[in-house]
């Protein structure tokens, strides 16, 4: 089995990431390929952060509820009846 460097991303949680260890690498390519260290990723629809807060979760949650309360509200000030808002919601 091989690793795909460029789409293997590495998060160290708890004490350890205070310490900030070596990344993870392999240096039997001609240029040495290294994986690249995250603060937060997302698996399965969550937002992960290496300090295992909520907020970056919760802003993506907020940023995505915003922008689709923005399209209804100007879906309705076009025009568009209630029964027809309801698909897009």
């Amino acid at each position: 089995m091989q690793i795909n460097f460029s789409k293997t991303k590495e998060m160290i949680l708890g004490p350890l990431a205070k310490l900030s260890p070596q990344p993870l690498s392999c240096n039997s390519g001609s240029p040495p390929n290294t994986v690249e260290r995250v603060q937060n990723f997302k698996l399965l629809g969550i937002t992960v952060s290496s300090d295992l807060n909520w907020q970056k979760h919760i802003d993506t949650i907020i940023s995505r509820a915003s922008s689709r309360i923005y399209f209804l509200r100007i879906l309705k000030n076009s025009g568009l009846h209630q029964h027809h808002l309801r698909h897009f919601m």
